[in-house]
């Protein structure tokens, strides 16, 4: 118990210290590059390394991977913190430790890509036969119930009778508002299904509201202070990237229950992760942060929720040319 309770109290003195940096050394070096005599690892005059050599099989691998952010700023080193001190993390680099971490967008970016070539060839490549007879089938369903809903709303309760509110001209204009009424929801599937496909910008999309309301309920925090509106989004930026991780290892996980795997996180383990990061990043206590998430989640779902209802209706309308 004593040994448990000492690797615990190391661990969460990890968690909360940032990254140190390797030590500088008195090495003498001579820039190979411009011949500038320094001390260090980088040259202060054209900031290539000192450990600069012949092109070495090994060299080609290290500069593979260092695309993938293998180098100094570091990807393991990323996807390492964003597991064991993800709101600790995200807090240095809000606070200036830029350095040994790699950019969040383009890490975004590189796991939603990764992550999807993964799925595609594990996950999806089987459902294909049956994807596309399900796909057509909500189409036509979806579309009999918009049509349903214009047909519905053609009429007006006017002094007790039944007025028309759409003058169809005759029996053919009638069948082209259906037909645009199908074409529009074919449409909105297409988008859908691109979304789908393409979830780093799905991911943005949802983050723009969740960083707005999370900005409104944490901006001023124990740990970070006054929190600027974009540094929020940085913050989401890197959150977004950990739920890919965890969604990735989930993925992996439920291969062994789950024909082709299942590529999303319960919504209890997202809750979760969200309440441990803002835990983290905010230094607010646990019941504080608790509640201040399930408003953040009403506020996210009712806006998001209501821009959906309103631009189907603002459609509807068009479509019908009231």
């Amino acid at each position: 118990m004593n040994k448990i309770r000492y690797y615990w109290t190391r661990f969460r003195q990890w968690q909360k210290r940032p990254y140190q940096p390797e030590p500088l050394n008195d090495e003498q070096h001579v820039c190979l590059n411009c011949g500038e005599s320094f001390n260090g690892q980088y040259c202060p005059r054209c900031g290539q390394n000192s450990n600069t050599d012949r092109l070495t099989p090994r060299r080609l691998l290290a500069g593979f991977l260092d695309v993938w952010g293998a180098g100094n700023r570091s990807m393991p080193r990323n996807i390492l913190h964003l597991l064991f001190r993800p709101g600790y993390m995200i807090a240095d680099y809000l606070k200036g430790h830029r350095q040994p971490y790699f950019p969040p967008f383009k890490m975004l970016f590189i796991f939603v890509t990764t992550f999807f070539i993964i799925t595609s060839i594990t996950g999806h490549l089987y459902k294909m036969g049956d994807s596309n007879n399900q796909t057509a089938i909500n189409i036509e369903k979806i579309g009999n119930v918009v049509h349903l809903i214009i047909s519905d709303t053609t009429t007006i309760e006017l002094n007790g009778k039944s007025r028309p509110l759409i003058n169809y001209r005759n029996a053919e204009h009638k069948l082209q508002v259906k037909n645009r009424s199908q074409k529009f929801i074919k449409k909105l599937h297409n988008s859908q299904l691109w979304l789908d496909d393409h979830r780093a910008v799905s991911i943005l999309i949802y983050q723009c509201f969740f960083a707005f309301f999370a900005w409104l309920l944490f901006r001023k925090s124990p740990r970070m202070g006054n929190l600027a509106l974009s540094e929020q989004l940085f913050a989401q930026i890197f959150i977004s990237s950990q739920i890919v991780i965890l969604s990735f290892l989930y993925f992996l996980l439920s291969l062994l229950w789950v024909k082709g795997g299942d590529d999303d996180l319960p919504g209890l383990v997202s809750a979760i992760i969200y309440l441990i990061d803002y835990k983290q990043l905010y230094g607010f206590g646990w019941w504080k942060t608790l509640w201040k998430n399930m408003l953040l989640a009403c506020f996210t779902f009712i806006s998001v929720t209501t821009s959906v209802f309103l631009i189907v209706i603002i459609s509807i309308l068009l479509l019908v040319q009231i």
